[in-house]
């Protein structure tokens, strides 16, 4: 049995398990079961990721985006009413509200979105979810004051934009570090 993979499935396999193309061509034998171990239904026996596979994250995308999209609701609107209402600086309103926004998106994240590894405690999961929600954090918080104090961007604007980066941060390291981890 080979494992033969095309090009852009390896570029997609580097992409997903944080193996490098060199360490594959250089290993093809001994990490052909490796590779079935971390991913056996997404991988046929020719090494071409699957079509369920690629349904499965186009999927995930999309409750991601819905995920997303609630929690940028809570976020912005806990900013705004912070910031507004109560008087306080954007900086402070924008970490308050970015960290309840926090766990609304853990849990529907853990509990729709992903596929968490069973084997993995909760406290594993929230430590991991947490850590990288606080790099998130920070930057969200240094895209703000970037273009808020430095760039003379309304904050209300600068939220939108930082909320995209992360976004786009969240989905990829959640994505790689709940479902894919090995523990």
């Amino acid at each position: 049995m080979t494992l033969r993979m095309s090009v852009e499935s390896l570029v997609v396999l580097e992409w997903m398990c944080g193996i490098s193309l060199e360490v594959i061509q250089r290993n093809a034998g001994s990490l052909q079961e490796r590779i079935i171990k971390i991913m056996p239904d997404t991988i046929d026996w020719q090494g071409e990721i699957s079509l369920d596979k690629k349904k499965s994250l186009l999927q995930q995308i999309i409750r991601f985006g819905f995920v997303g999209g609630g929690a940028f609701i809570i976020d912005y609107g806990i900013m705004i009413f912070l910031t507004e209402i109560a008087g306080m600086n954007y900086l402070v309103s924008s970490a308050i509200s970015f960290l309840v926004s926090v766990i609304f998106n853990y849990i529907l994240s853990i509990k729709w979105v992903f596929n968490v590894l069973c084997e993995k405690s909760q406290a594993q999961e929230l430590t991991v979810f947490m850590i990288l929600s606080l790099i998130g954090l920070g930057i969200n918080q240094l895209i703000m004051w970037l273009t808020v104090d430095k760039l003379h961007i309304f904050y209300m604007l600068a939220k939108i934009g930082a909320t995209a980066v992360v976004m786009v941060y969240n989905f990829v390291t959640r994505k790689l570090f709940l479902e894919n981890r090995r523990v």
